[in-house]
């Protein structure tokens, strides 16, 4: 792990070293987990000696073991050792203190990282595309609402005050919202997220990030679970709660996350462009899978009652 040291000991040389580093580890319902580690201990996460149960993969969206999975105390939930992913350390400017997030994945008894992971799931489907020749392009979008801070967990949301019914592309709600925002905007940049632009959504309170196109497809999964983390917590900061959940209003627009995708073959051509004579064979057989697939996929693309409620 001396990639992870390296890059350690030149965050420590930007940021000076962190009072903390929290390891954020991504569970099968795209929630971070995991635990905080002295910023003196990076040593111990380089060796292997930090250790989570394998169970943190995989617990329901409310965080509870599901004993179907086999994992957690009906298997003596045993632990996986802890390993940094290089690449992915970054201060984090919304916590007090000096503080750094690193993702993080499991490893199983066998050496190797669990096959839970989300992220080797997609590295697998990603070495699928590769050894065909073709690279994925992707951006993102990403919905979320803020609303006023709540007593208790299961309490209805209220938008901020002075929030419109219907705020679509509203610029004076930008600039009601304008210090939070630009904190969004500058913890992002400060964490080396690439937003573009920025708009005031439809429901009350809600807003819109559009990210850059990459080819660095797991990037772009990342930057989406680091984004999210980042807006609940700037949105602390100023006293509010943030969601990105699919319908946290029964009378309002829900959330979503629009995904902007293109595939590029050997020689750098969009497989998907027909040169501007009509629609691409390769276009028309991705949307029939899309199509085809739809009704399985839901246990991905909407997993949750929530989901539904969009």
């Amino acid at each position: 792990m001396t990639d992870f040291l390296a890059e350690y000991a030149a965050f420590c040389d930007t940021h000076g070293r962190p009072d903390r580093v929290e390891l954020m580890l991504c569970d099968l319902n795209a929630v971070l987990r995991g635990k905080w580690l002295p910023g003196e201990d990076d040593a111990k996460l380089a060796e292997g000696g930090v250790r989570l149960p394998l169970s943190t993969y995989a617990p329901n969206i409310m965080g509870e073991e599901v004993a179907a999975t086999g994992l957690g105390i009906i298997a003596g939930d045993p632990d996986g050792r802890v390993i940094p992913i290089v690449g992915s350390l970054r201060p984090v400017p919304w916590a007090k203190g000096n503080v750094a997030q690193i993702q993080v994945e499991l490893l199983g008894p066998d050496g190797e990282i669990s096959s839970l992971s989300p992220r080797l799931l997609l590295q697998t489907m990603l070495a699928r595309y590769h050894k065909r020749g073709l690279h994925p392009v992707l951006a993102t979008e990403l919905e979320f609402y803020l609303f006023q801070p709540r007593d208790a967990p299961d309490a209805a949301p209220v938008p901020p005050a002075g929030s419109p019914t219907a705020q679509n592309y509203d610029l004076e709600v930008l600039e009601r919202q304008q210090a939070v925002l630009n904190d969004i905007l500058s913890a992002a940049k400060a964490q080396g997220l690439p937003t573009d632009t920025l708009i005031a959504e439809y429901g009350p309170g809600q807003f819109e990030v559009n990210f850059h196109h990459t080819n660095d497809v797991m990037f772009a999964a990342d930057m989406a679970l680091w984004f999210r983390r980042l807006v609940r917590g700037v949105a602390r900061v100023h006293g509010l709660e943030a969601t990105f959940m699919a319908k946290p209003y029964a009378d309002f627009p829900g959330n979503g996350m629009h995904v902007h995708a293109s595939i590029i073959d050997r020689d750098g051509h969009n497989i998907f462009d027909a040169g501007g004579s009509g629609v691409a064979e390769t276009l028309k057989g991705a949307i029939g899978g899309v199509l085809a697939s739809m009704r399985d996929l839901q246990a991905i693309f909407a997993p949750h009652l929530n989901s539904y409620r969009r």
